[in-house]
């Protein structure tokens, strides 16, 4: 697959917003769960906890939509009706 210059770059650009995006929808459920139930622990390991969730979810989503908009680069781009 030859992707040029832009197209590389894009892919990065499109796949942090969309991992920001999935990001934020997956956190805001763990923040409910965190304001229903008992948190284990100290606020401040709870607070630490959170903060290496919220870097490793965002990390994770970001490989994958790397690695999906550098095979489907045309992905989020509307499909021409025949």
């Amino acid at each position: 697959m030859n992707l040029d210059k832009n197209s590389r770059a894009s892919v990065f650009k499109r796949a942090f917003k969309y991992s920001v995006i999935s990001s934020t929808i997956i956190l805001l459920f763990v923040v409910y769960r965190m304001l229903v139930s008992d948190v284990v622990g100290t606020p401040m390991e709870a607070f630490l906890r959170f903060v290496i969730t919220c870097i490793s979810v965002n990390l994770a989503m970001y490989l994958v939509f790397v690695l999906y908009l550098y095979f489907n680069p045309d992905a989020d781009k509307p499909r021409e009706k025949d």
